[in-house]
């Protein structure tokens, strides 16, 4: 970690039940980190015999990376307690966030994630909530919420605790863990694990966020775009968005990847699962030898076919070049042929207007020649009546002449 670094703690907790989707969930935290956050993740482990413990440990530790990501293991044992809960798709090791302000005893503030959540984008916006004066900052779980049993306990809202920014500070300060205990205890309905603890003890001191940071998928299968836009207080558009701009996608309930093929997260969840070995590591009930491959099976069809899909992309992508190219092609013969069009047109106007004004000046010059010819004739004209004026008196003054010599003479 640099020192213009911004560090986030982060939490799981896994057991045995969990393990795969844990490593899952991790290998999505560290897809979407940002260049500037670095995670501390403490893994807490629990419930695993001593030697699969080991390459579970072995495998969550590969994943660190140095500068940012580092992982922590804590092993802890379930408590005796412990046994007495149970509950068919939710994991005993549930019950261990009572533990957390305990185990993570020089942690003040942390975000706990279920394992069966895929992260989506960074997560340095869920961590600028201000829990200074609250437990924690939650997500309200839509489901519980609008059912009988939220009002049985008596709460005017209800939030999924599979994601939550806790004030692990104030809640060993209020002793809370002994009262998330005891209120566990006092349950007769085992619904929700931990979940109804959390919301009786931790009340209404916490704070909500936007759904898009703890999307319960489930809730796309049971409510319409309208109840569900109703109940967040936001739009229709922004609900039918959701799940791409999400940046927590939380599979609770019990239709999971990884135990049915036809789960709409099957091909996002197996991306990130790097060998078939991982399933043998990882294996339990969920994890039959049988599904196993049928998961492996499905993934690499999945991989083909979007191969198939990638090269029938890039031919269309070509052909679309190259037809492009013939359109771009057409329209510059098209421009080519219009400018060539329009300067025929204007060679033509101009001879036309060339033509008419040498026209004109050979009329004109024919005009100023009519003129010049009838000058000359009136010139010429002149100079022969002037001439013959001449003449005459010439001739009178020579006749005059002679007439007086011969009278002189005489």
């Amino acid at each position: 970690m640099t020192k213009t670094m911004k560090k986030i703690e982060v939490a799981y907790i896994c057991d045995k039940s969990y393990a795969l989707t844990t490593l899952v969930s991790l290998r999505s935290l560290k897809k979407y980190r940002a260049p500037n956050i670095y995670y501390l993740v403490h893994m807490i482990v629990a419930g695993f015999e001593q030697k699969k413990e080991k390459d579970i440990i072995h495998i969550f530790q590969k994943e660190a990376v140095e500068h940012e990501i580092d992982i922590v293991i804590h092993q802890i044992q379930h408590e005796q307690n412990d046994a007495i809960f149970t509950h068919r798709y939710v994991s005993k090791a549930a019950l261990i966030k009572f533990r957390l302000p305990h185990i993570l005893e020089n942690v003040n503030r942390i975000l706990y994630l279920d394992g069966d959540t895929l992260i989506r984008s960074g997560l340095e916006d869920i961590c600028e909530a201000d829990i200074e004066q609250c437990y924690a900052a939650v997500v309200e779980d839509m489901s519980v919420s609008m059912s009988e049993h939220r009002r049985e306990l008596g709460l005017i809202h209800y939030f999924n605790s599979g994601v939550m920014y806790l004030n692990l500070e104030k809640m060993r300060t209020d002793h809370v863990e002994k009262m998330l205990i005891q209120q566990k205890k006092k349950e007769e309905q085992q619904l929700y694990m931990d979940q109804d603890a959390f919301n009786v003890v931790l009340g209404q001191n916490v704070i909500y966020l936007h759904p898009r940071f703890n999307l319960i998928y489930d809730m796309y299968r049971k409510y319409t775009l309208y109840e569900i836009a109703s109940f967040y207080n936001i739009s229709e558009h922004s609900v039918d968005e959701l799940e791409q701009s999400a940046c927590i996608l939380h599979m609770a309930g019990d239709r999971k990847p990884w135990k049915e093929q036809e789960s709409e997260q099957l091909v996002e969840w197996l991306s990130y699962i790097k060998s078939f070995k991982e399933f043998a590591v990882c294996e339990k009930a969920y994890y039959n030898k049988q599904l196993a491959f049928e998961v492996q099976l499905q993934k690499e069809t999945h991989e083909r076919k979007n191969e198939q899909q990638n090269l029938e992309k890039r031919i269309l992508d070509f052909a679309d070049q190259e037809e492009n190219k013939i359109d771009k092609l057409q329209e510059e013969t098209i421009a080519y042929n219009k400018k060539m069009q329009k300067c025929i047109a204007e060679w033509q106007e101009r001879t036309i207007a060339y033509s008419q004004e040498l026209q004109n000046r050979v009329t004109e010059l024919e005009n100023k020649l009519l003129v010049y010819e009838q000058d000359i004739h009136e010139i010429t004209t002149g100079l022969d009546k002037r001439i013959s004026f001449f003449e005459c008196s010439f001739i009178g003054r020579i006749w005059k002449y002679f007439a007086g010599k011969k009278k002189d003479l005489q």
